[in-house]
């Protein structure tokens, strides 16, 4: 068997692999990538394994959303999947930045556990 013939069934099998634990597409998975990476290119600097994180969390949630959109939209175009992934992952990206952001905050304003507040200190 020639090179190109294990080529093709190693992407066949990503593919399937993929869309077995997945639920979406290889195609969705690389242009959530895309805009992934769109967003981390735009985005303030971060350390590389929080931009790591989500990176990952961007493209898969991208792919997902992307497919999503699809459905919604009731249409079956590859066009329409692939730059509903682009977009999605990119806007997923500032969607986390900005829930983490809120959380952290949230966290940093309650009180610790041994604070005492109300008032019964000696």
């Amino acid at each position: 068997m020639d090179p190109q013939h294990y080529a093709n069934a190693l992407a066949a099998s990503l593919s399937g692999i993929t869309l077995a634990l997945l639920g979406v597409d290889h195609l969705s998975i690389i242009y959530g990538l895309v805009g992934a990476l769109f967003a981390l290119y735009e985005a303030e600097r971060m350390e590389r394994g929080r931009a790591l994180v989500f990176v990952v969390l961007s493209t898969l949630a991208g792919a997902a959303m992307g497919n999503g959109a699809l459905s919604l939209l009731g249409t079956a175009s590859k066009g329409v999947l692939l730059v509903s992934c682009i977009v999605c992952g990119y806007g997923t990206q500032a969607l986390l930045a900005r829930l983490l952001r809120r959380g952290l905050n949230q966290i940093d304003s309650k009180p610790a556990a041994g604070d005492d507040k109300g008032g019964n200190s000696p």
